[in-house]
């Protein structure tokens, strides 16, 4: 799938540090598990995460590639399997957009809407 990102308007100005940490507060409220570096795994339910938390396999979580890094530049957004991550995705973009001006964009730059992401997820795990 790959890298996405979100870019606050007009280019070359930064998020605030209350839209980082209301970004933070909106994902916390997700099953999420954060790594050591920052980096916020987003796991497809709670069930999953609690339970890989529950065997000890912190690993698992730890080297997943399903993460969001929010930072001042740039919220980057990566995606790799779980369609069910790509809806709690396509959410906090839509969150995130209704609150500061910023623009979803793929590894290219090429501006991308919430939705449009998760039917490149879905096409993407159905071989399409």
């Amino acid at each position: 799938m790959g890298e996405y990102y979100l870019l606050p308007e007009p280019q070359g100005t930064l998020f605030s540090a209350d839209a980082l940490a209301d970004m933070h507060t909106w994902l916390a409220a997700k099953p999420t598990y954060r790594r050591s570096d920052g980096a916020i795994i987003l796991c497809r339910d709670y069930e999953y995460r609690d339970s890989v938390l529950r065997n000890g396999a912190e690993e698992e979580l730890t080297a997943s590639a399903e993460a969001i890094g929010v930072a001042a530049e740039q919220v980057e957004i990566s995606i790799y399997g779980w369609p069910e991550i790509a809806t709690t995705i396509r959410d906090f973009v839509a969150y995130c957009q209704s609150r500061w001006a910023c623009t979803f964009v793929d590894a290219s730059l090429k501006p991308l809407t919430a939705d449009r992401f998760v039917e490149i997820v879905i096409a993407m795990n159905h071989g399409h």
